[in-house]
């Protein structure tokens, strides 16, 4: 049998539109509704507690015992930056014994293996989905719960460094296993960049541009050595809800045909960090994915990747 996605879980906050961010310049939040953000998600729990959230709720629709549940990978940006929800200089200690209670002991998961990872930013996803395929081939039986959650830091601007987008508070989950039916997940491709690392935090948009084209077509040509066919070759092509105009970028630097790059969730909840992807996914799950190979691709301070699923 093959690994597949079994269910999904999302929590999430209250919808707000655009129009009323009021700490974001009036200008600004036009472009942004030009560009198809409509809303964004605003939650008053705290980062854990959405995770937590999110991790039951997958579980639920998996109709999966915690019990067969053998490791749990946490993602997050939000072990970091501690100081946005617990303060003093052991916060995020607190925060993470915080996660560990509410994602783990909370859905009664407290015999599952626990990993997390936020090394890769809003890229995150792609790197803990390779994380769990080898845990997935590693003695024992039981199912992968992987769960993504962040949120806007309190008191800051919801939009993103570089203007481009608006964050949301989400967590989204995903359950895999071994199953018959579902979506199949064949392959996750990883293309580490040193040259987007190298320039990160750097006003250099020429030398950006330039590397992240290299990016993109390095990622082109690993995905057609391993899945046998180029990016533009597939029926549906799924990006991170970041910059619209970053997005055409990919796809033209891709050569995708009309109406392959996508980003379905984009415009209901903005920029999840890693969370993009997964919700994505499950609105395609639910709307019927369209038959067919599916990559979802995702762009990181230091690498890119692509998830590879067949739909069929």
């Amino acid at each position: 049998m093959s690994l597949r996605f079994l269910g999904f879980g999302v929590s999430q906050g209250e919808p707000r539109r655009v129009s009323e961010l009021s700490d974001i310049p009036r200008d600004l939040r036009a472009m942004l509704a030009a560009a198809g953000f409509e809303s964004v998600v605003e939650s008053a729990q705290r980062t854990a507690q959405m995770a937590g959230s999110a991790a039951m709720a997958a579980l639920a629709d998996a109709g999966v015992d915690p019990a067969d549940v053998k490791a749990v990978l946490l993602v997050t940006e939000s072990l970091w930056d501690a100081a946005a929800e617990a303060s003093g200089p052991y916060g995020y200690l607190s925060l993470r014994d915080e996660f560990l209670r509410e994602v783990v002991l909370g859905p009664g998961l407290g015999r599952a293996e626990v990993y997390a990872n936020w090394m890769a930013g809003c890229g995150n996803l792609t790197p803990s989905l390779s994380v769990a395929r080898g845990l997935a081939n590693s003695p024992g039986d039981g199912c992968l719960l992987v769960v993504c959650a962040d949120r806007a830091t309190p008191g800051r601007s919801r939009l993103t460094p570089n203007g481009a987008a608006v964050f949301g508070d989400t967590a989204a989950a995903c359950l895999l296993g071994r199953a018959d039916a579902g979506l199949r997940l064949a392959d996750v491709i990883l293309c580490p960049s040193a040259d987007l690392l190298a320039l990160r935090g750097q006003d250099r948009f020429a030398a950006t541009t330039r590397a992240l084209r290299a990016a993109v077509e390095a990622l082109d040509a690993e995905v057609a050595a391993r899945a046998g066919q180029a990016l533009r070759e597939f029926d549906t092509v799924v990006f991170e809800n970041f910059s619209p105009v970053l997005v055409k970028f990919c796809c033209q630097a891709l050569g995708l045909p009309a109406g392959v790059g996508c980003t379905p969730s984009l415009a209901a909840f903005g920029h999840t960090f890693s969370s993009d992807l997964l919700i994505s996914l499950r609105m395609l799950a639910r709307e019927g994915a369209p038959a067919g190979r599916l990559a979802a691709v995702s762009i990181s301070s230091w690498a890119l990747g692509a998830l590879i699923v067949d739909c069929g």
